[in-house]
């Protein structure tokens, strides 16, 4: 929060130095550690667009870096249909009363008895006995009952039936919803897809110097002798895998003669699957290939380097500036956290390991953020936002916890 505050507060300023001379105009501003400076100096960086620009302690501009480089991904998102015959039921409630005669409570020991008794006040109705979702025993007849999709499913789920509970036997009325093999349901796809690419630019982390004891609680982007030790700056810029595909939750949209109609949203995209690391000329410094798909914090300890990372795991790389090599040293449990979309909702959903979710643009602006209430899943709103590729981080006491791409429509 104090990084947006002080970004708000300069979006529109323009940096006078010490003599009264305008020296710079610029989006953003970010203040670089000096144990990570060639000179050892802590650095002011402004940032705008595409040129990012170099500054000393008293606001000059000493150089500005321009091409700074991006990764390009791809993303489409669209809707597709499969109809489907339902192959069962689940029972959603179900209401009971006693049934009674002339104000009697009707009693019976087990079925037998419950069919007898039920044949003697409907006088030439049919009775046919099963155990139901309860494990109670149960009886339905076809003249005194409708049946949940009958035309498909039979009388196998009767919307009124008879069952003896604590002895008694009781009139259950039942709410039913369908059972589908979504696995083997032939989707098509129905509306023309909404298809694009979009940029995605250099990563933000968090810097720990635990030799110096610098503790950062704002993440930067710019650094000088982290990865590499000449005075060129440097900065990561995600590498981007194939593209995958991601469904939401099915609704029943229509039905005909063939079945039901499902229908539900599709999107494609790429996630992060490493990281290249880049100087101010433009030149390759490392790749850095990772196994999930966020970088968070960069720490220093004993002279050496180490990436946090987190998606279902946390996972701690040690990487060495000298050879640009990374290998893992530490891995935690998986996470149980999941961001899924319901609708115009984002929900995360799944263990307690987090707080808040902050939905950010392409552009890297905070455009919705949402905290966790008791233990409801977190929920963003983003019924008003434009259309395009978001991302969606999670975090749990300010750290980062989880984060995942993805497609408003």
């Amino acid at each position: 929060m104090k990084k947006l505050l002080f970004t708000a507060a300069l979006s529109t300023a323009t940096f006078i130095s010490a003599s009264g001379q305008e020296v710079a105009n610029f989006e953003n501003i970010e203040f670089i550690p000096s144990s990570i400076t060639f000179d050892g100096k802590a650095v002011p960086v402004g940032i705008d667009q595409d040129i990012v620009t170099i500054l000393d302690q008293d606001f000059n501009v000493v150089k500005q870096i321009k091409n700074i480089k991006k990764a390009s991904g791809e993303y489409r998102s669209y809707t597709e249909i499969a109809t489907v015959k339902p192959t069962g039921a689940t029972i959603t409630e179900s209401r009971n009363e006693d049934f009674t005669v002339d104000g009697n409570t009707i009693t019976a020991p087990d079925l037998n008895s419950m069919i007898q008794k039920l044949s003697s006040c409907f006088e030439g109705y049919d009775f046919y006995g099963f155990t139901d979702s309860e494990g109670r025993l149960s009886c339905w007849s076809p003249q005194l009952s409708n049946f949940f999709y009958q035309q498909w499913l039979g009388t196998m789920y009767p919307e009124m039936y008879y069952a003896i509970i604590d002895g008694k036997v009781n009139r259950v009325h039942a709410s039913y919803e369908l059972v589908f093999d979504i696995d083997n349901a032939q989707w098509t796809p129905m509306d023309k897809e909404r298809e694009g690419t979009h940029l995605q630019g250099i990563e933000t982390f968090y810097f720990y110097d635990y030799d110096a004891n610098i503790f950062n609680d704002e993440s930067i982007t710019f650094t000088q002798t982290l990865f590499n030790e000449d005075d060129k700056w440097e900065y990561l810029v995600p590498q981007l895998g194939p593209v995958e595909k991601h469904v939401g939750d099915y609704w029943q949209w229509d039905r005909n003669e063939d079945g039901v109609v499902l229908r539900r949203n599709v999107s494609e995209s790429q996630s992060t699957i490493g990281y290249t690391i880049y100087n101010e000329d433009g030149n390759v410094v490392a790749s850095i290939p990772f196994n999930d798909t966020s970088l968070y914090d960069v720490y220093k300890l004993g002279g050496n380097v180490y990436l946090m990372s987190s998606y279902h795991n946390d996972i701690l790389y040690k990487y060495d500036p000298k050879t640009t090599s990374i290998k893992e040293v530490n891995r935690t449990e998986a996470k149980a956290l999941s961001v899924k979309m319901r609708g115009r909702n984002i929900m995360v959903e799944g263990g307690q390991k987090a707080d808040e979710a902050v939905l950010v643009d392409m552009g890297g602006r905070i455009v919705a953020t949402s905290n966790r209430k008791g233990n409801e899943s977190i929920t963003i709103n983003a019924a008003n936002m434009p259309a395009g590729v978001y991302n969606v981080a999670v975090k749990n006491k300010g750290r980062l916890a989880t984060a995942q791409k993805i497609i408003l429509k």
